[in-house]
């Protein structure tokens, strides 16, 4: 008997206190927030819904992981929201993302160019360069997560939008943004708002 009720013991503690049983986790993909967008009284516009799809195909296609839709779906709102208050180009915005950081939210270059748009918001040396000029202009606080993105989309809308009406040609624009007038990098640009496509009549056609 006291076999019986050691092993009886043993299969009790197994069963309840186990560190390796498997617990319920909520899908990275199908998540309560995904849930809740689709499932809204008031659906989210087709462009937040697709230009957050495409953002997470596309960062699956240059780094092999997933992009939470939390994360995708706020992509799509700051350039749904952003965008169009300037009236800019859907495309110009999409492909600026794909060449500056291949859709990667905490991107850093060498330059210490920062998120999805690359923008600089300081200098290596940590003096500020685009972070007071944003922060002045009411378009960021000063305790922004620069990675976040709908602050960094935010931000470096602004700025190619400021280089546009400043240059009032898109190459010239480019060419301020990056920084350097190199050709490589405005025909990039061009190529990938040719061939973009999110099922979308693009609005606007840029220049």
């Amino acid at each position: 008997m006291k076999i019986y009720f050691s092993i009886f013991m043993l299969l009790v503690l197994f069963v309840f206190f186990n560190p390796y049983k498997l617990e319920s986790r909520k899908s990275p993909i199908v998540n309560d927030q995904k849930i809740e967008y689709l499932s809204s009284a008031t659906p989210l516009p087709d462009e937040i819904l697709n230009v957050g799809g495409y953002a997470k195909d596309r960062y699956k296609y240059y780094f092999g992981g997933d992009m939470s839709w939390e994360d995708a779906l706020e992509i799509g709102k700051a350039v749904y929201e952003v965008r169009r208050g300037y009236g800019l180009d859907l495309n110009l915005i999409l492909a600026i993302i794909e060449v500056e950081s291949g859709w990667n939210i905490n991107a850093k270059s060498h330059m210490n160019a920062e998120g999805l748009m690359q923008v600089l918001f300081f200098y290596k040396s940590g003096k500020a360069l685009w972070a007071d000029i944003l922060t002045e202009q009411g378009v960021i606080n000063a305790d922004d997560d620069v990675f976040d993105p709908y602050v960094n989309i935010k931000s470096g809308i602004y700025i190619i939008n400021h280089y546009l009406e400043r240059h009032g040609s898109l190459e010239k624009a480019l060419h301020a943004y990056l920084g350097a007038p190199q050709s490589k990098y405005y025909l990039a640009v061009k190529t990938n708002m040719e061939v973009i496509d999110i099922g979308l009549e693009n609005d606007i056609q840029e220049n």
